[in-house]
């Protein structure tokens, strides 16, 4: 006689609840699995989309280039040297400092003002537009050319920019003695006044001559060598421009001919024969 346990509530179950509850414990792990396939395609999904926008953002098209940058107005300054002094080029478009930019580019000598700007149309493009200082003057040495703008600061010159540079200055000035002023300072304030002047007062001469010892010299119509020296108050290379007409006037008026005028003093001028 086969004994057969006495089955309660708890453990009364049919094979087709079994099979039902297996069922149903393979359809919820079924469901979670794919819920996690889910949950990690859109992970990557997101990531991947993330890591593509952050390499497009970062790349080649969203920074600015040598080759995107345009210099607009310059003559007398190389744009290679715009650009350089503008420090944009390599920066990102949107944290690229227009007017620091700007303010770095007018710092350079023969630069007046400057103005920085830079689109997008799925690549970077900067322009840089500048107002040049008229070139004043165009210092020539054994040791290389410089010139001097209006306010004085002196730029070294450039086999690119020369031509155009020494056409447009007001005079050009020959350094027989010495070298020309170095381009880490501006010149001298009655240099500077002196050779203002000179460009006012005489506007035919254009070449003079100069040395540490005598200043500012011009050879006048006459063949005479005038040294004018510099401008010691305002107004002074009017007075001796003045004053070397009347000296040689009457140096002349007596038969006589000179091969120096010096008139740097006004309280002291004589002549060499």
């Amino acid at each position: 006689m086969e004994f057969r346990p006495k089955q309660t509530r708890k453990n009364a179950r049919s094979r087709f609840e079994v099979a039902m509850r297996q069922r149903e414990a393979v359809v919820r792990t079924q469901a979670v699995s794919a819920r996690v396939r889910l949950v990690l395609f859109v992970a990557v999904l997101v990531i991947g989309t993330i890591a593509t926008i952050y390499s497009w953002y970062n790349g080649e098209s969203w920074h600015v280039g040598d080759d995107q940058i345009r210099v607009l107005n310059n003559k007398s300054v190389p744009a290679p040297q715009v650009i350089g002094a503008s420090g944009i080029q390599g920066e990102h478009m949107l944290s690229v400092d227009l007017d620091a930019a700007a303010a770095r580019v007018n710092e350079l000598s023969g630069i007046q003002a400057a103005r920085v700007t830079c689109d997008w149309a799925w690549k970077v493009s900067c322009a840089i537009q500048v107002q040049e200082t008229h070139p004043l003057a165009v210092w020539q040495s054994a040791q290389g050319n410089v010139w001097a703008d209006s306010e004085g600061r002196v730029q070294r010159m450039t086999d690119d920019a020369s031509a155009g540079v020494i056409q447009s200055a007001s005079i050009t000035i020959n350094v027989e003695d010495g070298a020309a002023p170095t381009t880490d300072r501006s010149l001298d304030p009655r240099l500077l006044r002196a050779i203002h002047e000179l460009a006012e007062v005489q506007p035919s001469v254009k070449r003079y001559l100069y040395t540490p010892e005598f200043g500012l010299m011009f050879m006048s119509e006459r063949n005479w060598r005038v040294r004018l020296g510099i401008s010691e108050h305002a107004g002074a290379m009017r007075e001796k421009l003045a004053l070397a007409k009347k000296l040689g006037e009457s140096i002349v008026a007596q038969g006589g001919s000179a091969r120096v005028l010096d008139v740097r003093f006004l309280q002291a001028p004589f002549y060499l024969k």
